[in-house]
């Protein structure tokens, strides 16, 4: 989103920049406002004098450094958005091997007794997953081949 602030041009994403960037810029203008005030007509001498006592004198950093804190300031805060905005960007991934096989399994629409047998036979075979048994089908060609078929066993009635 664009706004204007006064009459600086601003791109901002959120209500919390657009405040952030309406406040430098409203305080950036008045900042430079301290400044002393000169006499209206200095003399020669005057000028002279003033210019020796400030080269004797120690360079004064106190007003330096509220603009040291304020750059820091700036740089850190530049430093998060830019971090929040990757993190945002970053799509989450499928660590879990059980919801991957889960995800899989929901596509190629495979019902539950046929995963829980893949997974059996997975475990058979020494695969990883039972997601190889469906991306190489010749390994479970051979698998099934190996296994001999079992008859249905006839319902246990009891003795009476």
């Amino acid at each position: 989103m664009r706004r204007t602030v006064g009459r600086w041009p601003c791109a901002v994403r959120s209500r919390f920049a657009g405040a952030i960037c309406a406040l430098a810029l409203l305080y950036l203008p008045t900042a430079n406002c301290q400044l002393p005030t000169a006499s209206a007509s200095p003399t020669m001498d005057e000028i002279t004098r003033s210019f020796n006592q400030n080269m004797d004198q120690e360079p004064d950093y106190s007003r330096m450094v509220p603009w040291l804190f304020g750059a820091a300031g700036a740089v850190l805060v530049v430093m998060f958005f830019r971090q929040w905005q990757k993190r945002e960007a970053m799509p989450r991934t499928l660590n879990h091997p059980g919801k991957l096989v889960r995800e899989v399994a929901k596509i190629v629409e495979i019902d539950p007794v046929e995963l829980k047998r893949l997974k059996l036979l997975a475990l058979e075979h020494d695969c990883s997953s039972p997601l190889t048994l469906l991306l190489c089908p010749s390994i479970l060609k051979k698998q099934e081949a190996e296994t001999p078929q079992k008859a249905p066993e006839a319902p246990i009635t009891p003795a009476a």
